[in-house]
């Protein structure tokens, strides 16, 4: 933004509902910037709901000594008194603004949960502020009924342009309609009202007073000329020949600011349509940016279409948003060879490039010293493709978007080296691509060094690596990293290993459950942090479907971990081995309070393994709910219960009659276990038996537990 070489015209500020913790204090520093900013002419700022209305005030706070722009367009879902107060005072220490569109709404919802219209308190507080500015041109979005005669009253009397289309109009406010075009409004030349409430309120007498009333969708190309905006967007399906007309006697005048033009069509595009085309494109319409995007899957009508082009001298900006074949890509290929004043290629939803059509664009670009932006997105683009193209760019080039490819981490060292080719880049996004942390690259060095570089020379960066887990540390608000059932792979965990070795002072959960995309590498990877001198005191791996070689990875060194508290690893199946492991943690680890193997499928075995080391434990909590521990298993459990553990849970097992001496005989000598659960066992439903045996079983028990008042029985 203080960049002398590139002045900065245009900014489009959106503050997304999560970015308030976040980015704070660059906010602040955003404001300050702007207070005093020079070459700022045009500023569109959108701040969406649940961002606190203090944003909207400090920013408006910041523009009241702005003396450089002259179009602003303020979207906010937040518009509560104070920031009317706050814009009010903007208004009135400000006569350079020439456009106002204003889009705000009040901080409570409908029932619905949409935002509503601001409150009239509001409107009042900024409304007589209005015409103390030089306006010329004014939007206003949703306003309700009641707040129409504030909002006229103090109208500017240097307005040319009003649009009130969305406003929620009745029949009572046609008197208030009436007076001010009578009066203040003698200087309006266009007047946007909504068709419902021309078409019910207003009698033809009216309609012929009001010449200057106008009833377009605000989204009609007719509406985009009369409200001066920078693009028109035309649908193709609605346009008549009349309409056509009127487009063309439009871009013949002089004075039309706008030469950019989009073509929308939903539906298949017809010879007529490509007629009309063909005549838009004639050099006498001075378009300089073409924008077609829908339904273009005829290759006759492509062909065609682009050899118009190519006879065009005057379009230097151009977007196809159609899938092309390889016949229209080689007719593409013919205009940009003889057409290298392109100083904007966007190529969307073109998955026939590969990597031999992205070599042969490469070749073509290359005698294209002037090309300033470049976006190729949903392409099959690969490594081969990707550095031919980044070979082969121009230096002029400060633009460069290759997103939904096939790039992968070996196309980073070919990165670095095109952007320190390339100084004047200001933009690169790789964004949902292949590359990630690998092993044979060194990823976090190669993209340290590209930061470097790209923070050097004021250059946005958007290579969307592990996303997931940089949004989970930058959503931190304590020491609890929550990325269950993120569909994770072994680059995210790399990522996170590599995350949490930046912060190694903190004492962290790791919550991964639900994630079954993770492989052996991926756990060998986290096994190495649990390993070193990170403190993580929970961690949480249930129901991630491990397979044998991904268990081990995970647990044959969790033995050397000294800090963990909390282990969960249940609904994943555990064979001896794994209980083993398992063992040795407990057995090594003098801090570990609670182990959760729920539905391991572990059986007596199993436990048995486990309960050659629980006695040299400091368990307090061991939960073997719905396992198929069977009466073996609960010997060796209940005589290997260390003096730390308060609480076991072995319901939904196995555990027959066979047990009760076993269990009566523990429950007299227990002196330190809390709670025992043997709910849904045998033990509880002998099959067959009367529900007066089953009684009898479970009162035995129960009775036995209450004689030293020390166990509950569940």
């Amino acid at each position: 933004m203080r960049s002398k070489d590139h002045p900065l015209r245009v900014l489009t500020i959106q503050w997304g509902y999560d970015m308030d913790r976040l980015i704070e204090p660059s906010f602040i520093e955003l404001a300050k910037i702007m207070e005093d900013h020079t070459t700022l002419i045009k500023l569109d700022c959108s701040i969406k709901r649940y961002s606190p209305g203090t944003k909207t005030a400090m920013l408006l706070e910041a523009l009241k000594d702005n003396r450089s722009i002259k179009h602003l367009s303020l979207n906010c879902d937040e518009f509560d008194s104070n920031t009317a107060h706050a814009f009010a005072q903007t208004l009135m220490n400000n006569q350079t603004w020439h456009t106002l569109n204003l889009s705000v709404y009040s901080s409570s919802a409908s029932r619905f949960g949409e935002p509503e219209p601001i409150e009239i308190g509001a409107v009042i507080k900024f409304a007589p502020a209005l015409q103390t500015t030089a306006l010329q041109r004014l939007t206003v979005g949703e306003f309700k009924n009641e707040d129409f005669k504030a909002l006229v009253e103090y109208l500017p009397k240097t307005l040319v342009y009003l649009n009130l289309e969305r406003g929620l109009l009745m029949e009572n406010s046609i008197p208030i309609l009436r007076s001010y075009l009578e009066s203040n409004g003698s200087t309006l030349k266009t007047l946007f009202l909504n068709t419902y409430y021309i078409e019910s309120y207003l009698e033809q007498e009216e309609l012929l007073l009001f010449r200057k009333i106008k009833s377009l969708s605000h989204h009609s190309w007719k509406a985009e000329f009369l409200d001066k905006k920078e693009s028109y967007h035309v649908q193709l399906r609605s346009m008549s020949d009349s309409d056509w007309s009127d487009l063309f006697m439009k871009l013949t005048k002089d004075d039309t600011i706008s030469r950019e033009i989009h073509l929308d069509q939903y539906s298949e595009f017809d010879r007529n349509q490509l007629n009309y085309i063909k005549t838009l494109l004639d050099n006498q319409f001075r378009l300089t940016s073409l924008i077609i995007t829908g339904n273009c899957s005829d290759t006759s009508i492509q062909i065609d279409l682009l050899r118009y082009l190519k006879e065009n001298n005057t379009i230097t900006e151009l977007e196809l948003c159609f899938k092309m074949d390889s016949s229209s890509f080689n007719e593409l290929t013919s205009l940009l060879t003889s057409k290298n004043n392109i100083i904007r290629l966007n190529l969307t939803d073109n998955s026939c490039i590969n990597d031999e059509q992205a070599i042969m664009l490469a070749q073509i670009l290359k005698n294209n010293t002037g090309l300033q932006s470049l976006v190729l997105i949903n392409t099959t683009i690969g490594d081969i493709g990707f550095q031919e193209l980044i070979s082969s760019l121009p230096s002029s080039l400060f633009q460069l978007r290759v997103n939904n490819s096939r790039i992968s981490s070996k196309s980073l060292p070919f990165l670095l080296d095109f952007i320190k080719a390339h100084p004047f880049l200001k933009y690169i996004s790789l964004k949902t691509n292949g590359i990630s942390n690998a092993i044979d690259v060194n990823v976090p060095d190669l993209i340290e060094k590209i930061l470097q570089i790209t923070n050097t020379n004021h250059c946005l960066l958007d290579l969307d690596i592990n996303e997931k887990v940089k949004q989970a540390m930058l959503n931190l608000t304590d020491d609890c990293i929550g990325l269950g059932n993120e569909d994770l792979r072994d680059d995210h965990i790399l990522e996170l290993c590599n995350q949490l070795k930046k912060m190694s002072n903190r004492n962290w959960a790791l919550y991964l459950q639900c994630n079954n995309q993770i492989s052996s590498v991926g756990y060998r990877y986290l096994s190495d942090i649990l390993s070193s001198t990170i403190t993580i005191t929970n961690l949480c791996v249930a129901n991630s479907g491990m397979n044998e070689e991904a268990r081990a990875s995970l647990l044959n060194n969790l033995w050397k971990n000294k800090t963990l508290k909390t282990f969960d690893i249940s609904s994943n199946k555990l064979n001896n081995q794994d209980m083993e492991y398992i063992g040795r943690f407990i057995q090594n680890n003098s801090v570990v309070e609670e182990i959760d193997l729920n539905m391991c499928e572990i059986d007596d075995d199993g436990a048995i393994c486990l309960a050659k080391f629980l006695a040299e434990s400091s368990l307090k909590k061991l939960d073997l709910t719905r396992n198929s521990v069977s009466d073996r298993g609960c010997a060796s459990l209940l005589s290997s219960i260390p003096l730390t553990l308060i609480d076991l849970l072995l319901g939904y097992n196995k555990i027959s009659e066979s047990s009760l001496q076993t269990i009566l005989n523990f429950l007299t000598d227990n002196r330190t276990l809390r709670k025992l659960t043997l709910g849904n066992n045998p033990i509880c439903f002998k099959e067959g038996a009367s529900n007066e045996y089953n009684d009898a079983v479970w009162q035995q028990l129960r009775q036995t537990s209450k004689q030293n008042n020390i166990c509950e029985l569940d």
